[in-house]
């Protein structure tokens, strides 16, 4: 893990858990995979980049993807202050298609700003609910390092003056 001169990393190795579900009973639909978990991957050094298979039943199947990594930046943390103040803070999984067709994590991002980026780009960004000890980590990384701008007011236009408010000659009357 990398860190900044403080005292919390900025970097954390994250697992995604993505979901398959078989295609619906319409004749257009095709199956679906989601991710439905992001987690520290801690000591777990066993999941490769690929898909691990974890759970099977009820119609859905479960992998698990490594090779992930959650990258913190000091110009980032008012988007994720914001995020952490929302109603339900989230990680973003930003997914590619695989070489076998099949999406697959790309990018995790709990920058607001960067999932949007991503999805302008018409990419395919899914939220997932933050987990607690990265709710812990990523609020310890914004106390360190968001520092909010000051406002600036604008100064107010004397309306009397001989421009107008995009600072235009206005005519005189005639």
């Amino acid at each position: 893990m990398g860190s900044t001169s403080n005292s919390v990393p900025e970097s954390m190795a994250v697992l995604v858990l993505m979901e398959r579900r078989p295609p619906g009973d319409a004749p257009w639909s095709t199956e679906r995979w989601d991710p439905v978990a992001v987690m520290p991957a801690g000591e777990v050094s066993t999941v490769s980049e690929r898909r691990m298979p974890v759970h099977q039943g009820g119609g859905r199947e479960q992998y698990l993807y490594g090779g992930q990594e959650l990258r913190l930046y000091p110009d980032a943390t008012e988007s994720y202050w914001y995020n952490l103040a929302g109603r339900s803070p989230s990680l973003f999984v930003v997914l590619r298609e695989g070489d076998d067709g099949i999406p697959e994590p790309f990018v995790v991002t709990a920058n607001h700003d960067e999932a949007g980026a991503y999805m302008e780009a018409d990419g395919t960004v899914a939220a997932v609910p933050m987990p607690a000890d990265i709710h812990q980590w990523l609020e310890r990384y914004v106390a360190e390092n968001f520092r909010p701008q000051e406002r600036k007011h604008r100064k107010r236009e004397k309306w009397t003056e001989e421009t107008d408010r995009g600072g235009r000659p206005r005519t005189p009357p005639k």
